[in-house]
């Protein structure tokens, strides 16, 4: 297989986003690693080797690498009371 079918585009057909050899793909953390599987994973499933099943098993797994997203700080927000006058 050459280099050439090692690419991925991830993007809808008319937008113009670099496509990435993933091959060339430097990993350098967990984060980068777990990019480049799902990269992987996509490319497979376009190439229709995973069932939907299968495929169900792959992103369960993939949801085990994410991180929560950490509760934003409340005192950043404001509360305005507001009343209103009764007109005569």
């Amino acid at each position: 297989m050459s280099a050439q079918a090692q690419q991925i585009d991830n993007a809808p057909e008319g937008d113009n986003i670099k496509q990435v050899n993933l091959l060339d793909v430097e990993i350098t953390s967990e984060n980068a690693a777990l990019n480049v599987m799902v990269a992987l994973l996509n490319t497979a499933q376009k190439r229709g080797v995973f069932t939907m099943q299968e495929s169900a098993k792959a992103w369960e797994c993939i949801q085990k690498f994410m991180r929560p997203v950490p509760p934003q700080d409340d005192s950043a927000n404001v509360t305005m009371n507001v009343t209103e006058k009764e007109s005569a």
